[in-house]
């Protein structure tokens, strides 16, 4: 049960992440470039502790790999949050 669940959290985290990349289909404006960075930036501010220049730095590539892990893993913890405490109020309910 508790694979299911985790299975089902990097699922929600997978798809949150292509949402977010998704807006770059939205015609360009300031306001959709600064949500979508603010919601691309857990995955950085994580790992620019190793990689402080970024992509710029001696193996630039893997800070962007890891950037989208941390960002799936980011919003796979979220979902777990939101299914945990969403679970008890569904199973108390009485039909």
């Amino acid at each position: 049960m508790k694979i299911r669940r985790l299975l089902l959290c990097l699922t929600l985290g997978f798809a949150t992440y292509g949402a977010i990349v998704a807006l770059n289909l939205l015609p360009q404006s300031q306001r959709v470039t600064a949500i979508q960075s603010v919601l691309l930036s857990p995955g950085a501010l994580a790992f620019s502790v190793f990689w402080p220049e970024g992509a710029h730095s001696d193996g630039g590539i893997y800070w962007v790999i890891l950037s989208v892990i941390g960002d799936v893993i980011c919003y796979a913890a979220c979902w777990c949050v939101v299914i945990f405490l969403v679970k008890p109020l569904i199973s108390r309910r009485t039909i």
